[in-house]
C-alpha cells in the first residue's frame, strides 16, 4: 500500500463515526506487509498498528480475538519485524486486557480464548523479541504501572492490573535471561529500580496490595541471570583471573541487590497495611493478666490470614538468601543505640531531640533502594518486618530491652513526624511489637539507662501516632496503653512533665482526651513495692541498719522514716496550679462569647475535653483546693446558663446534660 493510499485509508478513518471491520483491517495489515519487503520501513508499520489498534476498547472481544490471531500470525512468519518494531508491542498488546465483556473472576484466566491469545503474543515477544529493547521498554512500562488508574477501582479493575503486572514481571524476566553480558548486575538493578518505582506508586493509592507482592515476590523467587557471551573474554579482552574476578563480583553484586530489594518490597508493602502482630501480642498479654480479651481489631479475617501466608514466604525467601534475622536484629540494636550516643551532652534537650530527628531522617534516607550508591542498603525497616514474622513463626521471642526498643523506635519512626511520605502503618506495628516485648523483659533500672531527650521524642512518637490512627483504633488502644505503662516506670519528674506539656500543646484533642484520665489514674494510683525506685531501697536499706542500732530503751529518738512517694504522681501546690490553669483555659475555650449578643456559644470539638477536666476533679476532689473547685463549679454554672436557648448542636456525642451532671457529682 503505497504512502497515498495510507494516507487516504487513514483520512476516511477518521471521519468515520465507527472504525472499518476487523476483516478490512486485517487486509491493510496484509497489504502493508506486502509494500514492507521492498521498502523496509518498519517505523510506518508501527504507525499503522497503533493507528488502528492503539484503542482495543472500540472492538468486542470476537474482534480482538481475530486481531491477535492475525498478528500472532504476522510476528511468527516474520521475525524481523517483531524485532524492528518489538518496542513498540508490549503496550500495544497490554491494552487488550481492557475486556468489558469477560469478568477476570475465574482462576484459570489462560482457559479464556482472549486471555490465551494475548498471551501467545507475549510470549512470541520474550523469546523472540530483541531481549534488551523488550527489557527496557518493560522496564518503563512497570515503572509508570497504576500511575494513572483509580484507587477506589473495583474488584475487576484490580484484577486487570494484575494480570497486566503478571504479564510484564514475566516479559521482563524472559528477556533479562536472554541479555548476553558479563555484568547482569546492571541490568539486576534496572530491573529492581522498575518494580520499586512501581511499588512506591502503587502502594500509595491501593489498599489491595496482594497480588502486587506476589509479583514482585516471584521476580526475587525466579530471577536467573543473563547468559554471558560465548567468546566474552574475547570480546571484553580479559583473561581468566580477570573473568573470575568479575563474574565473583557480580554473583555478590547480584545477592546484594536481591537482598536489598526484599527489605525494600518488605517495607513498602505495608505503607497503608498491618499485619496487626503488636495488636496479637497485646491480646496474649491482656488475656494472660486479667483473663479478658479485648475488643477484636478491624482486620478483614480472610485478608489477614491470607497477607500473613504471603508475607511468611517471603520472610521464607528473605532467609533462603542467607539474610540472618536474628543477627541483624543484634545489629539493629546496637547500631540504633551508637547512632545517637555521638549527640553533644552540652546541648539542651530541645537542640538533643532535633538532632535525632536530623540523624533519623539522613538514616532513612541512606538506605533507600539508589542504584547509583556504591553501597547497596538493606531497608531497616524491612529488616524488622522480616523479623517480627520470624519471631511469630519460630514462636520464640528474641531478646530486647527497653533501652534497645527506644533508640531503634526514634530511628525508623520519627522521619515520620516530619514527613507523611515516610510514614508505614507495618513499621508501626512492628515497632510497636517490640516496645512490649522489651517493656516486659525490662525493670526499673533499665529505665534509667534511657537518656532523658530520647525518652521525650519516644513518648511524642506514641502520643502522635496514637492521635492520628483513626482508621486503626485497635492499634490506638494498644498504643495509648503502651504509653501508660511506659509513664509507670520512668522518673516521675519527666512523667509529669510529658502529661501537662501535652495537655497544654498538642493539636490534637483526642490525645488531651485520653492523657487527662491518664493523668487522673496516675494521680490516684498507688505504686506497688516492687516498682519501687532504687532510691528507695538504699534508703529503706540504710533505715533498717539504723534501727538495728537504736535501743529505744536508751530513750534516743528513732532515725527519721525516708519520705516515700505512694503514688504515681504527687500532687503539690504547683500542680495544682497547673492543673487549674489548664481547666479554666478549657473552660475559655469551651464557651464562646457571642459578639451579637449577650449568649454564649459551644465549642463542641473543646466539649469533650472540658469533661475529661471534670471527671478529673471529680476524681481527685480530696487532693484538690474545695476554694478552687468551687471557683469552677461556679464558673462553669455562669456559662451554662448563658447558653443560647436555641442551640443547635451537630456532634451528636456532645450533650450538654454531662456537663451538668459532672458539675452535680462535684457539689457532693
Amino acid at each position: 500500500m503505497s504512502d497515498t493510499e495510507t494516507n487516504s485509508s487513514t483520512t476516511e478513518v477518521e471521519h468515520l463515526d465507527q472504525p472499518p471491520s476487523v476483516t478490512t483491517i486485517i487486509e491493510y495489515f496484509e497489504s502493508a506487509l506486502i509494500e514492507l519487503e521492498s521498502t523496509k520501513d518498519y517505523i510506518s508499520y508501527a504507525t499503522l498498528l497503533d493507528f488502528y489498534l492503539s484503542d482495543p476498547s472500540i472492538y468486542n472481544d470476537d474482534d480482538k480475538i481475530l486481531i491477535l490471531k492475525k498478528l500472532y500470525d504476522i510476528f511468527s512468519n516474520d521475525i524481523i519485524l517483531l524485532q524492528e518494531i518489538g518496542w513498540d508491542l508490549p503496550e500495544l498488546f497490554l491494552n487488550f486486557y481492557n475486556s468489558n465483556e469477560f469478568d477476570y473472576q475465574g482462576s484459570l484466566l489462560d482457559d479464556t480464548e482472549l486471555i490465551k491469545i494475548i498471551m501467545k503474543n507475549f510470549e512470541l515477544l520474550a523469546k523472540f523479541g530483541n531481549p534488551k529493547e523488550i527489557f527496557l521498554k518493560t522496564t518503563e512500562l512497570i515503572s509508570s504501572f497504576a500511575l494513572n488508574d483509580d484507587p477506589t477501582a473495583d474488584e475487576k479493575t484490580s484484577r486487570i492490573l494484575d494480570v497486566k503486572l503478571h504479564t510484564l514481571v514475566e516479559l521482563m524476566s524472559t528477556s533479562l535471561k536472554r541479555i548476553n553480558t558479563i555484568y547482569p548486575s546492571r541490568f539486576l538493578s534496572m530491573a529492581i529500580t522498575s518494580l520499586l518505582n512501581m511499588a512506591i506508586t502503587y502502594f500509595d493509592k491501593f489498599l489491595n496490595y496482594r497480588f502486587v507482592i506476589r509479583r514482585l515476590y516471584s521476580f526475587a523467587r525466579d530471577y536467573i541471570p543473563p547468559l554471558k557471551p560465548t567468546n566474552f573474554m574475547e570480546l571484553h579482552k580479559i583473561n581468566e583471573q580477570e573473568a573470575f574476578k568479575i563474574e565473583s563480583d557480580e554473583n555478590y553484586l547480584q545477592r546484594q541487590l536481591l537482598k536489598s530489594y526484599l527489605t525494600q518490597i518488605s517495607e513498602l508493602s505495608f505503607k497503608n497495611v498491618a499485619l496487626d502482630l503488636s495488636c496479637e501480642l497485646f491480646k496474649s498479654l491482656q488475656l494472660k493478666n486479667s483473663g479478658i480479651l479485648p475488643p477484636t481489631n478491624e482486620t478483614d479475617e480472610e485478608l489477614f490470614t491470607s497477607s500473613r501466608g504471603l508475607f511468611s514466604r517471603v520472610t521464607q525467601l528473605a532467609l533462603s538468601f542467607d539474610i540472618d534475622l536474628e543477627l541483624e536484629f543484634d545489629q539493629l540494636k546496637k547500631s540504633s543505640i551508637e547512632m545517637f550516643s555521638k549527640i553533644d551532652s552540652k546541648l539542651s534537650n530541645d537542640d538533643k531531640i532535633q538532632e535525632l530527628l536530623k540523624i533519623s531522617l539522613n538514616d532513612k534516607i541512606s538506605y533507600l533502594f539508589n542504584p547509583k550508591m556504591e553501597k547497596i542498603p538493606m531497608n531497616q525497616g524491612g529488616l524488622l518486618l522480616f523479623i517480627t514474622q520470624y519471631t511469630k513463626e519460630i514462636s520464640k521471642l528474641l531478646p530486647i530491652k527497653i533501652y534497645e526498643s527506644i533508640p531503634i523506635t526514634i530511628r525508623l519512626i520519627s522521619p515520620g513526624l516530619i514527613s507523611s511520605n515516610f510514614q508505614r502503618l507495618g513499621n508501626l506495628d512492628s515497632i510497636i511489637f517490640w516496645n512490649w516485648v522489651s517493656i516486659v523483659k525490662s525493670t526499673p533500672e533499665d529505665f534509667i539507662k534511657i537518656p532523658n531527650y530520647q525518652l521525650i521524642l519516644f513518648l511524642q512518637i506514641l502520643i502522635y501516632f496514637a492521635s492520628t490512627l483513626d482508621s486503626k483504633p485497635t492499634l490506638r488502644i494498644v498504643i495509648f496503653t503502651l504509653l501508660t505503662r511506659v509513664l509507670t516506670m520512668i522518673d516521675e519528674c519527666i512523667r509529669y512533665d510529658f502529661l501537662i506539656d501535652t495537655l497544654t500543646m498538642s493539636p490534637y484533642p483526642n490525645s488531651k482526651i485520653a492523657m487527662i484520665p491518664i493523668l487522673k489514674d496516675l494521680i490516684l494510683r498507688v505504686k506497688p513495692l516492687d516498682l519501687e525506685n532504687k532510691v528507695q531501697k538504699d534508703e529503706l536499706d540504710s533505715l533498717s541498719s539504723d534501727l538495728s542500732k537504736t535501743n529505744l530503751n536508751e530513750g534516743k529518738q528513732p532515725p527519721p522514716l525516708p519520705k516515700r512517694q505512694l503514688h504515681y504522681i504527687e500532687l503539690n501546690q504547683s500542680r495544682i496550679d497547673d492543673i487549674y490553669t489548664l481547666i479554666r483555659e478549657s473552660i475559655d475555650e469551651n464557651f464562646i462569647s457571642s459578639e451579637s449578643s449577650k449568649t454564649i456559644e459551644l465549642n463542641e470539638s473543646n466539649f469533650k475535653i472540658l469533661l475529661s477536666y471534670l471527671n478529673l476533679l471529680i476524681g481527685i476532689n480530696s487532693k484538690f483546693p474545695k476554694d478552687k473547685i468551687k471557683e469552677i463549679i461556679e464558673i462553669v454554672e455562669k456559662k451554662l446558663s448563658l447558653l443560647d436557648d436555641d442551640l443547635k448542636i451537630q456532634d451528636p456525642s456532645v450533650n450538654i446534660d454531662f456537663l451538668k451532671l459532672a458539675i452535680d457529682s462535684l457539689k457532693k
